[in-house]
């Protein structure tokens, strides 16, 4: 892996080279105490590059509903989306429940996550032209 595109202090990218670490998955598998003593560096360094580090693992991290919501990433609109089956719903989702990634229901009990849940069942057996997925 190249050290250089990462925005951290060129001590630590020597100190990256000269333990032989090749890859992001190798840094984090490793804890904070074995990176200090591994590259001989201090722990405001070590933490700085785990944090540099995992910044750029989450680089394609979950949205939330408000991101969702304000479509702030542009994500959701490229992509299709199976219908609520109910138009005020879709229109709050702007068109539905995104089919990439995991979405999660969440609320407090008798919300209506089962009710979503199994009208989300029906919806995905609709033909495409009503917002279904012929499934």
């Amino acid at each position: 892996m190249d050290w250089d595109q990462f925005d951290l202090n060129p001590k630590v990218i020597a100190a990256l080279k000269k333990a032989d670490l090749k890859s992001i998955k190798e840094i984090l598998s490793l804890s904070g105490a074995d990176l200090q003593r591994l590259m001989k560096l201090s722990s405001a360094d070590v933490q700085c590059l785990l944090k540099t580090v995992s910044h750029m693992v989450r680089r394609n991290s979950a949205l939330t509903a408000l991101q969702l919501y304000q479509d702030t990433d542009h994500l959701t609109s490229q992509h299709q989306k199976l219908s609520l089956g109910c138009s005020v719903l879709d229109n709050l989702l702007k068109g539905g429940i995104p089919l990439v990634g995991i979405t999660e229901l969440a609320g407090e009990s008798s919300a209506g996550k089962t009710q979503i849940s199994l009208q989300l069942c029906l919806c995905v057996q609709y033909p495409y032209k009503y917002g279904g997925l012929e499934s």
